[in-house]
């Protein structure tokens, strides 16, 4: 997603190079359009299609469903609720929709959350936010808590939320997967 095969090893650089993307919701459009294409296109692939992402993936599968994206099913893990693509009109997404956030995650404010559920509503839209209780950002990542350490960043691992959270992710998936 960020473009030109070019990663991240720290969070200055990640920052940077997902706030190019999220600034740009054409780029952001176009490079999601693409990979569901070459999916879409695989032998392998003969049913509907989900998508899921972690952080700065997670509020690009959301602002991909928002935009009317032929998903099937989007789930976003700690989701950067910055949401950057306009408001949803009624009957837009088509996409089931999941957000599975720690209720405190510092990185996502509790306005985000209200305009998400508004423009969602106001849409019609099926989804459901689940916001873990202590989990904070990135508690899908066992490496996590050593990062947050390293970066002196909020970040912290936790097996159960992380357990829980893949759990709701798979019974979406597969109640809107089926041929």
């Amino acid at each position: 997603m960020y473009g030109d095969a070019k990663t991240a090893d720290n969070p200055k650089d990640a920052g940077a190079l997902s706030g190019s993307v999220m600034k740009d919701p054409k780029v952001m459009e176009a490079r999601f359009n693409a990979a569901q294409a070459q999916l879409a296109g695989h032998a392998s692939v003969e049913a509907r299609i989900a998508a899921l992402g972690y952080c700065f993936g997670g509020a690009v599968v959301l602002n991909t469903a928002r935009a009317g994206a032929d998903l099937a099913a989007v789930a976003g893990f700690h989701a950067s609720l910055g949401l950057n693509t306009p408001a949803p009109a009624p009957g837009t997404v088509k996409a089931k929709i999941l957000v599975l956030n720690g209720a405190d995650d510092p990185f996502v404010k509790r306005e985000q959350y209200e305009a998400l559920r508004k423009d969602f509503d106001a849409a019609k839209a099926e989804y459901r936010v689940i916001e873990y209780p202590g989990a904070v950002h990135a508690f899908t990542s066992p490496e996590a808590t050593e990062l947050g350490q390293k970066f002196n960043l909020p970040l912290s691992y936790d097996a159960q939320v992380d357990r829980e959270a893949k759990a709701e992710a798979l019974k979406l998936f597969g109640a809107n997967l089926q041929k």
